[in-house]
């Protein structure tokens, strides 16, 4: 059994070198850039009742394809009441997924925006932040720069 095992792993491991090299030489390594590209807000200030739209552009600038989401973090008293995806893809709740193997629109911009209600009870006045985001959904993906996967805005919540 252990004997098996260790054939296993050292069977594993001497593919993994023979593959990985070669990809890479090859450029063809799975990797590529998630990006937050510009968050836009229809309003900075808003009051108790409120609704507006956050915007998000983002991309997978390559060059390998994955599949990746967007994702909106908002404080407890915003709801977020509509998502609208790019490209005419329904959303998965309050996230979008895109991207494919291969991916028919690596590189372009893709566009979700969050309709987004403040509510009219337990609101903190003042400002707040939201932040949009990209991520990515496949373990072997590698993407080169994750300081550029989020950008936040921030919301004054007025009387």
């Amino acid at each position: 059994m252990i004997r098996r095992l260790a054939l296993v792993v050292a069977l594993a491991t001497v593919f993994a070198l023979a593959i990985g090299p070669a990809a890479s030489a090859a450029g063809i390594a799975n990797t590529g850039d998630l990006k937050v590209v510009q968050v836009e807000l229809s309003s900075r200030r808003v009051h108790p009742g409120t609704v507006f739209t956050i915007t998000i552009r983002s991309e997978n600038k390559g060059p390998s394809s994955t599949l990746w989401d967007q994702t909106e973090t908002v404080p407890d008293w915003f709801n977020v009441i509509g998502t609208q995806c790019a490209l005419g893809i329904s959303s998965d709740g309050t996230f979008c997924e895109y991207g494919a193997d291969p991916d028919p629109h690596l590189g372009e911009d893709l566009t979700t925006i969050y309709t987004v209600q403040v509510l009219t009870e337990g609101v903190a006045l003042g400002p707040t932040n939201v932040t949009l985001c990209v991520s990515n959904e496949e373990i072997a993906f590698i993407d080169r720069n994750l300081a550029n996967n989020c950008k936040s805005k921030t919301v004054t919540v007025v009387p």
